[in-house]
């Protein structure tokens, strides 16, 4: 793939991320770094130090805190103290965070899913599930694990 084509892949991966990300918006009432970090935490899955949060987010920890004290006012997420090390915070999803998330995620999906049965015939749309299985391949390989010879 020469530049110029790399170039037209990229702006057509943003365009749909970009439609991604107006779906979430939509939701709740919740600001784009609000929703970002809900689902940071969804994937983490477990209680997790914010300096790590925001190292994955690429947030300055001082913007972390404040979404993270707006998402806990709202009760999406809560603080306490490690049990290991009292001098330790980990941040953690509540149950109506988790949902809110699964909720999200559920729309997202079911958005996407009208859109491809829209616009995709079928022949299409496996297509599109090859190329899915070459970006994820593309995408993983910067942490060495599809190198290929």
């Amino acid at each position: 793939m020469d530049a110029d084509e790399a170039r037209v892949l990229q702006a057509q991966l943003k365009a749909v991320q970009r439609r991604l990300r107006r779906q979430l918006s939509d939701v709740d009432g919740l600001s784009g770094s609000q929703a970002r970090v809900l689902g940071a935490l969804a994937r983490v899955a477990q209680p997790v130090m914010p300096s790590i949060l925001a190292i994955d987010l690429e947030m300055a920890t001082s913007n972390l805190a404040t979404v993270l004290g707006e998402l806990e006012a709202m009760g999406y997420v809560r603080r306490t103290r490690n049990a290991a090390d009292k001098r330790r915070v980990d941040v953690e999803l509540t149950a109506s965070g988790r949902e809110l998330v699964d909720e999200h995620i559920e729309q997202r999906t079911q958005w996407l899913r009208t859109a491809i049965e829209a616009t995709c015939n079928p022949a299409e749309q496996r297509t599109l599930r090859q190329a899915g299985a070459l970006l994820a391949r593309v995408a993983a390989w910067g942490d060495h694990t599809a190198r290929r010879a």
